[in-house]
Order: C-alpha cells, then sequence, then structure tokens
C-alpha cells in the first residue's frame, strides 16, 4: 500500500513538472509567433527589405577586405 500511495505521489510530482514545461514552451511559442508576426506586418508595409536577412553591425556593412581579416 505504502508503494502505491508513493508511486502516486511520485507521478503528481512529475505531472507537475510537465506542465510546467509545457507553460514555458507555450511562452516560447506565442513569442515566436508575436516575433514573426511583427515580421511579416513589417515586411507588408515596407519598412523591412526582403534583402536584408540579417542585422548589419553597429556603423553599418564592414569592407570585403576588413571583414576577411585583411
Amino acid at each position: 500500500m505504502l508503494d502505491a500511495v508513493r508511486d502516486v505521489a511520485i507521478s503528481s510530482s512529475q505531472l507537475n513538472d510537465l506542465n510546467q514545461q509545457r507553460a514555458l514552451q507555450q511562452l516560447k511559442v506565442t513569442a515566436a509567433q508575436t516575433t514573426t508576426d511583427s515580421a511579416r506586418a513589417h515586411y507588408q508595409r515596407g519598412l523591412l527589405s526582403p534583402l536584408r536577412r540579417r542585422r548589419s553591425p553597429p556603423g553599418g556593412p564592414r569592407p570585403a577586405a576588413v571583414a576577411a581579416g585583411h
């Protein structure tokens, strides 16, 4: 009988942990969706160029010779 009670307690604890992990994952999904929606809206309004897939470094793009370490 004590084994059954212990098993239920362990299962309950594991279920709580899984629920917390699920909630955290849902927050991450929501944040990613918000970012995607914002980027899409900026692109549709012409505020984001399709060629700017990566952010430029501070001060703008670097010449190729500098970027290559020459």
